[in-house]
């Protein structure tokens, strides 16, 4: 069959405050191709000049690995095909 034009298309959205590994894109185009429609990704925060502290429970609130229960706009992938499907960001 033929494929759609924004089912072939990927949406990465990071924001300009963050700093994303080499090869996050390249990650998410590859399960893209395994046939994920959305990644979501992890954010940390920058430990220069933090609280020790406070970047300890922040670490004890947000574990880092898969399967985590946070969403996070600063490292999410998407099929455009299931963006306009679920109605895109609203407005």
């Amino acid at each position: 069959g033929r494929v759609l034009a924004t089912e072939r298309m990927w949406l990465a959205n990071t924001d300009a405050d963050s700093c994303v590994p080499d090869n996050w894109l390249l990650r998410q185009v590859e399960l893209a191709d395994r046939g994920a429609d959305a990644v979501l990704g992890t954010v940390e925060p920058d430990p220069a000049g933090m609280d020790g502290e406070l970047l300890r429970r922040w670490h004890v609130r947000h574990p880092l690995g898969e399967d985590h229960p946070h969403v996070y706009g600063a490292n999410f992938g998407v099929r455009a095909s299931a963006y306009i499907g679920a109605g895109g960001f609203p407005c």
